[in-house]
């Protein structure tokens, strides 16, 4: 697994705006210090926001491609946050971002999203046990990880969506660049708490466990599920989404 953080840090003009850049730093600090249920002990700081991402194609053009895209997706939101904010808390939100790339051919290629979310489960079942090893935390009570957006919902990382981050046309305009990213690369976001009902037939409104997301809209995406920090936090957000109220 491959942890990628951004290496610069934005400039942009300070634009009066809502300030959700602002909102998802408060999030983010609110929830930075991991405690036990009871607030007692202490188990690891984390400050920073992001995703779990994981790859489900490993052919020879996705291996060559997949740092580019990596390096295309980060500037992406690098420029997106100042559009929210003024350029302090642009920049903190920036430092503060983190995405880990999950690969794994053996597990991953061609995967399904149930798939996905079992290996993503697997995954966060170390982190807890890691965080619970110290004796401090014998006896505790059970405990998770579901408040913080990046152990709640995943993100795919398919072959065509390396391709176009790859792969960008030219653009005269750095805005034109990012507009056509923003609307073309919609990645899959895997809940992770979600559970299959028993076999009947679904209809084409209910939720399958997956939602949809704009690159660009990442940064919110994350603040509105730790926000909610309920076990159906993407279910809610995908409803919004749904209901076209969540702009």
């Amino acid at each position: 697994m491959e942890t990628l953080y951004p290496q610069q840090s934005p400039n942009s003009k300070d634009l009066t705006r809502d300030n959700p850049t602002r909102d998802l730093l408060k999030v983010v600090e609110s929830k930075e210090n991991i405690l036990s249920y009871d607030g007692k002990v202490f188990l690891e700081r984390d400050p920073t926001w992001g995703f779990y991402v994981f790859l489900t194609s490993y052919s020879e053009e996705v291996s060559a491609n997949i740092p580019q895209a990596m390096e295309t997706l980060i500037g992406v939101l690098q420029r997106k946050l100042p559009y929210w904010t003024c350029p302090p808390y642009a920049e903190e939100a920036f430092r503060r971002f983190k995405l880990d790339l999950v690969e794994d051919q053996a597990a991953l290629e061609g995967a399904t999203h149930d798939r996905i979310r079992a290996e993503f489960q697997a995954l966060c079942r170390a982190k807890i046990r890691d965080v619970t090893s110290s004796k401090e935390f014998e006896g505790k009570e059970t405990f998770d990880l579901w408040s913080r957006a990046r152990y709640m919902a995943c993100l795919v990382l398919d072959e065509a969506a390396v391709s176009t981050l790859a792969n960008v046309p030219h653009f005269e305009d750095q805005k034109d660049h990012d507009r056509f990213l923003i609307n073309m690369v919609i990645l899959k976001v895997v809940d992770r708490f979600w559970q299959r009902p028993p076999p009947v037939v679904l209809s084409t409104e209910d939720y399958r466990g997956v939602a949809d997301c704009s690159i660009g809209r990442l940064p919110l995406l994350y603040h509105e599920i730790t926000s909610y920090s309920g076990w159906h936090a993407v279910e809610q957000f995908w409803d919004y989404q749904r209901l076209g109220l969540w702009d």
